[in-house]
């Protein structure tokens, strides 16, 4: 046993021998950092800018609200919410190359109605099958 244990196991002993019971005392544990009012106010926020990352949050209540929390506990508190903290997109950035070569192509296709673009997924498909095949 570690001596952190061995400190634990002590107290809960001393604790039953006084009362003849072990219950936990209140005031245990961390502080709360926020109000239940502020945790319903990271949770409207939140909805009110969903694409908001949890340290985008942290930064306007730090300027809004002077709340100074960390962007951890803002996703603790989203997460009790039911809600999640987005991650940031990370994606590829186009140039004007990248734009000008996709340009025919969209609007050659930018009236087309969902039905085109199933024949096309079961080109895509079928075109794997054959590729299966000849391995």
């Amino acid at each position: 046993h570690s001596n952190g244990s061995m400190r634990l196991m002590s107290r809960a002993w001393e604790c039953y021998q006084e009362t003849g019971q072990y219950i936990r005392r209140h005031g245990g544990g961390c502080r709360r950092v926020t109000t239940p009012q502020q945790d319903c106010y990271f949770c409207l926020c939140a909805r009110m800018a969903m694409r908001n990352t949890a340290r985008v949050l942290q930064n306007y209540l730090q300027q809004t609200k002077n709340v100074h929390v960390s962007a951890q506990t803002i996703r603790n508190k989203l997460h009790e919410g039911g809600m999640r903290a987005r991650h940031p997109q990370v994606g590829v950035v186009l140039t004007a190359q990248h734009r000008a070569t996709h340009l025919p192509f969209a609007r050659q296709h930018q009236y087309w109605k969902i039905h085109h673009w199933c024949s096309v997924g079961k080109l895509h498909l079928s075109r794997q099958k054959v590729d299966r095949s000849r391995r």
